[in-house]
């Protein structure tokens, strides 16, 4: 009986080598038999571990077209199924699995596929043709097309050892519905066309007197729409941009030059890529204003800044509470002594009370958020209320060279509106991200939402009045007021504001107002 375990072809076996074999042999048995008593003893007293079964798939139709419309091919057609199983603990198990189908006699089954025994839920039910379109499909229940069904998805099962268990979804064709009709998710993609141009940037360098590539950074929008904002590097840069739009500006700025802003029609740029057209677009940025990234005031609050045009701007709201000679800006002020400086010309500052601000706790969170409110005698004052080298800008709406008109001129220069000035932190943004927020600080919900293109994030910090116990403080949320060291009477002064729309005003000097500092 063992010769078909041990014959060996062409050779002959010695008596010595059969009984050492049969030695061996006789000991292996030996084991196995103590083994499979010592397991068969403990059989009753431990599960085994992984016990599997099976489950197939077949499914039953339900036709909602008329008989007259339905396509005799769309049974034929079915190649597979398309699962989702998830386990008692919640967990996908198959998620989405293809699985090929077996005609028998006009019906269709899967293959078997092993689960551990236990519970489970078939959560995803689809036939497909061999192209991987849904033919048929098992609604989910709540979904509109669940009615169509006797037993929607989820199907509960279990799995048992040495069964297999068939499942038989009902399913409805598919035509003239959409997914989540039968509560299925999608998602669906719209291909974006897109072009390239070319672009380099030059500057004189006075050391070797000739012009060298440089970097820059570059922004291009339309429409009130940042299509492209990225830095540009000492080379001929290959820019991607949207297609679709009539024109693009194009802002590029590099520090201690002035702005470069143009704009190119859609045909325009696209000449500025193949060599045989109008080749790179070329650059030359000449020497401007030395902005910093940052500027320091005497109490060690840190602004960040921007350049605008020609002009270097804090775009934050001024915090200070001291002049920059270390003296304190009085502060604490009550109503009629608010109202008193408009005698004692006397400068002071207020901070927007946070019981009024839904979401800050404490003058601090406010200060933070917004920044002071300084009535017009403390820009006056020869003390100083921006850091050195900076200034509160001048403002006469009939004055193209105030620093308050320049930033206007620049800003409809470049065919946007003065909306961008605005952050674009507001309630219920369509922008979403950190645009779309109701934390502070930012702007309360309008029709008007900003990208805030030229970065210079106006905040409504509201303003002091000073003049009447029930209209203290007003229009947080809704207007960004900041003070010109510009007087235009010996009791007003002009005011630049922001809100719904930009415009001016020469307020009464005692008013409290927020300061933006630009560089001299």
């Amino acid at each position: 009986m063992f010769a078909s375990f041990f014959t060996i072809k062409n050779q002959i076996i010695n008596k010595k080598n059969l009984e050492m074999s049969m030695k061996r042999l006789i000991t292996s048995i030996s084991i196995v038999l103590i083994l499979t008593m010592s397991f068969s003893c403990q059989h009753d007293q431990q599960p085994e571990p992984n016990v599997k079964g099976e489950v197939l798939f077949s499914f039953s139709s339900i036709a909602t077209k008329a008989k007259s419309m339905m396509k005799s091919s769309d049974i034929e057609n079915a190649a597979s199924i398309i699962i989702s199983i998830k386990n008692s603990s919640g967990i996908l198990v198959y998620n989405l699995e293809q699985l090929p189908l077996i005609k028998i006699n006009g019906s269709f089954i899967t293959r078997p596929i092993s689960l551990l025994i236990g519970n489970y839920e078939l959560t995803q039910f689809i036939v497909a043709d061999a192209q991987g379109n849904a033919l048929f499909v098992a609604p989910i229940q709540g979904s509109t097309n669940a009615y169509l069904v006797n037993s929607p998805l989820p199907i509960a099962f279990t799995i048992a050892k040495d069964v297999v268990t068939k499942i038989v979804p009902e399913v409805v064709d598919v035509e003239n519905s959409t997914p989540e009709d039968f509560g299925y998710s999608t998602f669906s993609f719209t291909v974006v066309e897109t072009f390239n141009f070319l672009v380099s940037v030059f500057v004189y360098n006075s050391q070797i007197e000739n012009f060298e590539l440089t970097t820059a950074d570059l922004l291009v929008s339309s429409e009130g729409i940042v299509l492209f904002s990225n830095n540009l590097q000492a080379i001929t840069n290959q820019v991607t941009i949207r297609d679709g739009y009539d024109n693009y500006i194009l802002n590029i700025t590099k520090e201690g030059y002035e702005t470069y802003i143009d704009t190119l029609t859609n045909a325009e740029l696209k000449l500025h890529f193949r060599n045989e057209d109008n080749g790179p677009l070329i650059v030359t940025l000449e020497e401007g204003c030395n902005c910093p990234t940052t500027v320091t005031d005497i109490d060690g609050n840190v602004y960040e800044t921007v350049i605008i045009g020609t002009q270097c701007w804090m775009k934050e709201n001024l915090k200070v509470t001291r002049y920059n000679n270390g003296d304190l800006i009085p502060t604490g002020l009550t109503i009629e002594e608010w109202s008193a400086t408009y005698e004692t010309k006397k400068g002071a500052y207020a901070i927007y009370p946070h019981e009024s601000i839904d979401g800050l706790n404490s003058e601090a969170e406010v200060l933070a958020a917004y920044g002071a409110l300084y009535n017009w005698y403390t820009v006056d004052d020869e003390r100083g209320l921006c850091p050195t080298g900076w200034r509160v800008p001048s403002f006469n709406p009939n004055v193209d060279t105030t620093d308050w008109m320049i930033q206007s001129k620049y800003v409809r220069n470049t065919g946007e509106s003065i909306n961008e000035l605005i952050s674009c932190r507001q309630v219920n943004s369509p922008l979403g991200g950190e645009c779309g927020t109701s934390i502070h600080p930012r702007w309360d919900s309008d029709s008007r939402y900003s990208n805030d293109i030229f970065g210079f994030s106006a905040l409504p910090s509201g303003i002091r009045w000073g003049v009447d116990d029930a209209l203290d403080y007003d229009r947080i949320g809704k207007t960004a007021s900041f003070l010109s060291s510009t007087e235009q009477s010996e009791y007003q002064a002009w005011s630049r504001h922001m809100g719904s729309t930009a415009f001016s005003s020469n307020a009464t000097k005692i008013i409290g107002q927020s300061v933006r500092c630009v560089k001299d």
